[in-house]
């Protein structure tokens, strides 16, 4: 099994309780010294191999079988690691090999919450008497995490964009 973006190593030490004979847990970030104590303190280390690196960068000296990796980010692909997944599954996957996920939809409503979008914008117009409003027109920019209730839905729900990997 290869983990692409492995993190804290959650996949790969699920996989190895799963039954993976191997696992290859790649990351580029620091985070990859707390996964190796991680990893360590689970009495993993015999499973899952931790290497440190840009995937794209990285050549092993076999092809796996299974590629998993939590590649999301926020509205799908926002900060996601897409194209190192599809660029592991393309260098590394054996062929007929097992891609998780290996699906993925992008979906779409309107919604309307008055008092969602008065804590967001008009918070900014008197913070402790102070008026930051200036920071308004910036808010508009990004994007926001929410949880809706289905009362603020107001549209039908619209599929847009699927992905097969």
């Amino acid at each position: 099994v290869l983990d692409v973006g492995c993190g804290t190593g959650i996949l790969s030490m699920f996989c190895a309780k799963g039954g993976a004979k191997s696992v290859t847990a790649v990351d580029n970030s620091k985070i990859i010294d707390k996964t190796k104590q991680i990893i360590r303190r689970n009495n993993m280390s015999s499973v899952i191999e931790i290497v440190e690196g840009k995937i794209e960068d990285l050549e092993f000296d076999k092809k796996f079988d299974v590629i998993v990796s939590e590649w999301m980010g926020y509205a799908l692909l926002f900060e996601c690691m897409l194209d190192s997944v599809i660029n592991a599954r393309d260098k590394h996957l054996k062929p007929g090999g097992l891609m998780v996920p290996n699906r993925a939809s992008l979906f779409l409503s309107a919604v309307s919450d008055t008092a969602a979008y008065k804590n967001k914008f008009t918070f900014w117009e008197n913070v402790y008497d102070f008026d930051m409003s200036d920071v308004i027109p910036d808010l508009y920019k990004g994007a926001f995490i929410e949880t809706v209730e289905a009362k603020n839905v107001v549209s039908s729900v619209c599929g847009f964009k699927h992905f097969d990997l």
